[in-house]
């Protein structure tokens, strides 16, 4: 009788062995007085007992994270190797039971002995996910917590932590697989260590015009690759759009960095994010156009880089040496496709030069020119039009053809004067866009 009790207080945490106590229904503890249990067996009963309760909590907190629909991936990921551990408890038990039946002469001392690793792991759960929920720790916050309990001595406890902390850097990696390969962040409960920048000064970035050069007009596009759009392996409600900025930036948050991840690694998957969205755009025209001009395919070094990052969330332990290498590696390979594309497909160096010209002293004469016939025209300017600039643009163009510069300034048409003055006195800027 006393195996069966115990049995049942093993799995939800209470039995015919406890009493409520009227004035705090979640307290329990057991009867004071039990005939058909020797009196050494109690303390034994009480740590059994005890273990139930610590198992009903844990299933309690997986349920509530399996029903609240806004706890994160990290979290969720947490709950489900959680539960598996919790399964395997169940299947202890459905053995002890089996044995219990097959033999009526064993003692709560076996049952205690049979379930001593869940008597070490049990409490150490219960302080976890505690500390979680009383710190509202989310996403890539939980990882420090959860690697801590894995520095335990007792091989045990150690190991299920690292379990635990196992199916969080799956999510982890698929995160920083997708900013890699594609300059996405799938985050739609804001939980990894990477965000997107809000304040990031759109006009400073030089993409006021849609089409303001040959070479940045095109930069804007990715490669057609046929694999872009394939789905991520990472489960996702369809409603969650994919933070993927066309003329944006990314930051890092610090709050959510794992402090085993270095900052400078950190920068370095930032600066690959970044760079990516230099290669993407959202407009099916541009696409089109720079497919004939570009048809570099990233689909290899993509796939090579998705099965490298995959490999490390095979082991239990997160190899960080190797993290590094296979980042430093992808952001090389970036910097060489970022240097052909700039430099020997969009002749960054012929821009560069043509822009010196414009500037320095190679076509003072134009400048001269310039200036000379709309010195009347600006000093008698108080007040910035869209027609005077527009004089003033033509003037430019005239000048140019004057001096016949049309066949050398093959790009002067994308250049536009703009008057900017000064709100403090009647001085007048000039300033150039291109």
């Amino acid at each position: 009788m006393a195996l069966h009790e115990a049995l049942i207080a093993l799995q939800t945490g209470c039995s015919g062995l406890l009493t409520l106590k009227q004035d705090d229904p979640y307290f329990k503890k057991r009867l004071p007085m039990i005939p058909y249990i020797h009196q050494g067996e109690l303390e034994i009963l009480d740590r059994l007992t005890q273990l139930g309760q610590h198992y009903r909590t844990l299933d309690e907190y997986i349920q509530n994270i399996f029903k609240n629909k806004t706890s994160g991936l990290y979290i969720l990921s947490f709950a489900y190797e959680l539960r598996s551990i919790l399964q395997s408890y169940l299947n202890c038990l459905s053995q002890l039971e089996h044995e219990c039946l097959l033999d009526t002469s064993l003692t709560l001392s076996h049952l205690l002995i049979s379930l001593t690793d869940y008597n070490l792991l049990f409490p150490l759960l219960v302080s976890l996910i505690n500390r979680l929920q009383s710190n509202n720790y989310h996403g890539c916050q939980i990882l420090d917590i959860i690697r801590r309990c894995t520095l335990d001595g007792n091989i045990i406890l150690s190991s299920t932590m690292k379990k635990l902390l196992c199916a969080c850097h799956r999510i982890l990696i698929k995160q920083i697989t997708s900013i890699l390969t594609r300059g996405q962040i799938y985050d739609e409960y804001g939980e990894f260590f990477i965000g997107l920048n809000n304040n990031i000064n759109i006009e400073a970035m030089g993409m006021t015009t849609p089409s303001v050069s040959r070479m940045t007009s095109t930069i804007a596009s990715r490669s057609h690759s046929p694999d872009r759009n394939k789905q991520f392996n990472l489960q996702i409600p369809q409603n969650n759009p994919t933070i993927a900025p066309g003329y944006s930036q990314y930051q890092l948050i610090p709050d959510m960095l794992p402090s085993y991840i270095p900052l400078q690694l950190a920068e370095k998957i930032l600066f690959i994010g970044e760079s990516w969205l230099l290669l993407k755009t959202n407009d099916e025209d541009n696409d089109k156009n720079f497919s004939s001009i570009n048809p570099i395919d990233y689909d290899e070094q993509n796939n090579r880089l998705q099965q490298q990052l995959h490999a490390l969330t095979l082991s239990d332990d997160l190899n960080m040496f190797e993290l590094e290498r296979i980042i430093e590696h992808a952001r090389i390979d970036l910097s060489l496709t970022l240097r052909n594309l700039f430099v020997d497909r969009f002749h960054l160096c012929d821009e560069l030069e043509q822009i010196r010209g414009f500037y320095l002293i190679e076509r003072g004469e134009l400048y001269s020119l310039f200036v000379n016939r709309t010195n009347q025209l600006l000093l008698n300017t108080k007040k910035s039009t869209n027609a005077i600039e527009n004089d003033i643009n033509e003037v430019f163009k005239q000048c140019i053809n004057d001096l016949h510069l049309e066949s050398i300034l093959t790009n002067a048409d994308k250049f536009k004067f703009k008057l900017n003055f000064s709100p403090n006195d009647n001085s007048t800027q000039v300033t150039v866009l291109f």
